[in-house]
């Protein structure tokens, strides 16, 4: 039987293609956490660049569920191929 530490590494490998899942998630956080940043920011509230922040955020957060859903897709054909056999 592997390490413990050795098993979660395994899940990185290029076969697993979970990768590019995680950096789809780590881009949508920055996108999250830059709009954030904006509102926070602001000196002067105007409309226009507050409904702009609030659509990238969204944006964001809808990229982070998508590489959320991916990782999880990725998972469980990972299970189905380990126990066809």
């Amino acid at each position: 039987k592997k390490e413990g530490n050795m098993e979660f590494l395994e899940w990185f490998k290029d076969s697993t293609k979970f990768k590019r899942w995680m950096f789809l998630i780590m881009i949508g956080l920055t996108i999250m956490c830059y709009s954030a940043a904006k509102i926070i920011s602001l000196n002067v509230i105007e409309p226009m660049t507050v409904i702009v922040a609030v659509l990238e955020f969204i944006a964001g957060l809808g990229i982070v569920i998508w590489g959320i859903l991916g990782i999880q897709k990725r998972t469980l054909e990972i299970f189905i191929e380990a126990n066809r056999s």
